[in-house]
């Protein structure tokens, strides 16, 4: 029989060998190795065997079929660390430390794919390059992953890189058209990767972190916070593509007009904290401004049901912040920038959007702090909107379409039937 149906079934579901490259550390309570967490899990249930390349750092997985691999500790671990010789996975979005990871990540997936062992490389982001290269050399099929756009990213933290953007897209539309499969997370992404190919893109949009909103709060943030107002509640670490100084600056603008509400921002480094303190404080809102820290990803639902409203000033990047999902699921008006990251999800009928200045999202807080009555309106149209589109089915549905994709590609048949029909071809 032909090798390519040497293959296995779990339920409906074809099996094959899969090497994941994550070029973060993993697992963490972050957007991307959330959603990595999710996929992972998803390909076990579904039979697959992966084997995950990842930064170092980062929780342990104990997922059927996964195994997992962590490059070994460098100087580049400690990015950013307040402690000396304490450790602190590395932060997001580009840096000169991801690029000394990624090429060990290079070497290690090169041993990897050279044993002769897989079926198909999983790219998330810059790992797609990786795996160009591995399938230029051993023509191993991969799957690219993209959550975000590369040469944007680079170009926003090294803005003295912008006069190469055009070579920097080249070989990332060479990435693109070698793949096997595109996997963008959004909209915006798979606009950019439909100029290059014309088939082959699957959306596998990211989902809510939970699917139930009822229960008694965990953490009271109103009693540990000392708040009596309304509670404006921003999640998620506190990078400078999050719009963090727009958000404070709106802020100020908001509560020159409010006496009673409170900001809350839950998340963030140390580092990040202190520095934004700072701002708080320049701007004469200490008294308006609570950090809560970072909170286990575990109470998210019960944090956010408890605001009266939710915001995201995000300023850059075009792919929607993970935090989104949950934002709508929560039932609570979000307040968000009408920029592109956002409006792939968020619009006037499920959100109040403003225009990414501190006088427009000040105005849109304040106009939602002083009409109760349509924030529960906008928040209970996002709540089912999230349900609708965005849930953790659609997800799992999203995947199998892809690894069906997939399989088609590889000449695999992905159901009994297949199976039978191809063996069946076989004997004749």
């Amino acid at each position: 029989m032909d090798s390519r149906f040497d293959v296995t079934f779990v339920g409906s579901y074809f099996y094959v060998k899969i090497l994941f490259l994550a070029p973060q550390p993993f697992y963490i309570e972050r957007g991307t190795p959330i959603a990595i967490d999710l996929l992972l899990k998803e390909l076990s249930t579904r039979g697959h065997e992966v084997h995950l390349l990842t930064f170092p750092g980062g929780q342990h997985r104990d997922y059927a079929g996964l195994t997992i691999q962590r490059l070994r500790d460098s100087p580049a671990y400690y990015q950013d660390s307040l402690i000396p010789g304490s450790k602190r996975p590395i932060g997001p979005g580009f840096s000169l430390a991801k690029v000394w990871l990624d090429m060990h990540m290079l070497i290690a997936a090169w041993s990897q794919i050279a044993s002769g062992e897989y079926d198909l490389v999983h790219a998330v982001e810059e790992a797609g390059f990786i795996a160009w290269l591995l399938k230029k050399r051993f023509g191993t099929p991969y799957v690219y992953d993209m959550d975000s756009l590369l040469s944007d990213q680079v170009c926003a933290a090294l803005p003295w890189l912008s006069p190469l953007k055009g070579v920097m897209r080249w070989l990332e539309s060479k990435v693109v058209r070698e793949a096997c499969v595109v996997a963008p997370m959004c909209e915006d992404i798979a606009h950019f990767a439909r100029a290059y190919r014309s088939h082959g893109i699957h959306l596998v949009k990211d989902v809510a972190l939970f699917d139930d909103i009822s229960g008694a709060p965990i953490e009271d943030l109103r009693k540990t916070l000392k708040i009596t107002g309304e509670m404006i509640l921003y999640v998620g670490n506190l990078e400078g593509y999050q719009g963090i100084d727009l958000l404070l600056e709106a802020s100020q603008y908001t509560f020159k007009r409010n006496k009673t509400a409170t900001l809350v921002i839950v998340g963030g480094s140390n580092k990040h904290i202190a520095k934004y303190k700072e701002v708080v404080g320049s701007l004469g809102i200490s008294s308006r401004v609570r950090f809560a820290g970072t909170r286990s990803v575990e109470h998210l639902a019960d944090f956010l049901c408890q605001a009266d409203i939710l915001v995201s000033a995000r300023s850059q990047g075009t792919n929607t912040p993970m935090k989104i999902y949950s934002y709508l699921y929560a039932g609570v008006v979000t307040v968000a920038t009408r920029l592109p990251t956002h409006t792939q999800v968020l619009n006037d009928e499920n959100s109040k959007l403003a225009d990414a200045n501190a006088a427009s999202f000040g105005d849109a807080m304040l106009a939602m702090l002083q009409d109760e009555q349509l924030r529960l309106q906008l928040g209970a149209a996002a709540h089912e909107y999230a349900k609708q589109s965005h849930s953790q089915s659609s997800f799992k549905q999203a995947v199998g379409d892809l690894y069906v994709a997939v399989s088609d590609v590889l000449g695999m048949p992905h159901s009994v039937e297949g199976l039978s029909s191809a063996l069946s071809s076989q004997l004749v």
